[in-house]
């Protein structure tokens, strides 16, 4: 085997390396979007107003640099619930 035939099996490799940790880092990114979308129909089941084919809640244009800025989010789960709770950061 030849030095470029060499290189280019390493390559291939790497290549598929980088294939697979990309492939998990997208079914965690799937995940999370997921967990979002879920906690958001909550709460606008919860905190919405149902219209005659939908639900919709008016929220402020979220600044998430300046909310991660100043708060903090944690979960709690007692029994069948979940608590998310925010704290200032200090």
């Amino acid at each position: 085997m030849t030095e470029l035939e060499k290189e280019l099996e390493r390559y291939k490799k790497k290549v598929a390396e980088q294939g697979a940790e990309l492939d998990k880092l997208t079914a965690g990114l799937r995940e999370v979007t997921r967990t979002v979308d879920g906690i958001l129909i909550q709460m606008v089941l919860a905190k919405g107003e149902e219209l005659s084919d939908h639900w919709e809640l008016a929220i402020p244009r979220v600044k998430v640099d300046q909310l991660l800025e100043k708060w903090q989010l944690s979960q709690e789960t007692w029994g069948d619930d979940t608590f998310l709770i925010i704290r200032p950061r200090t």
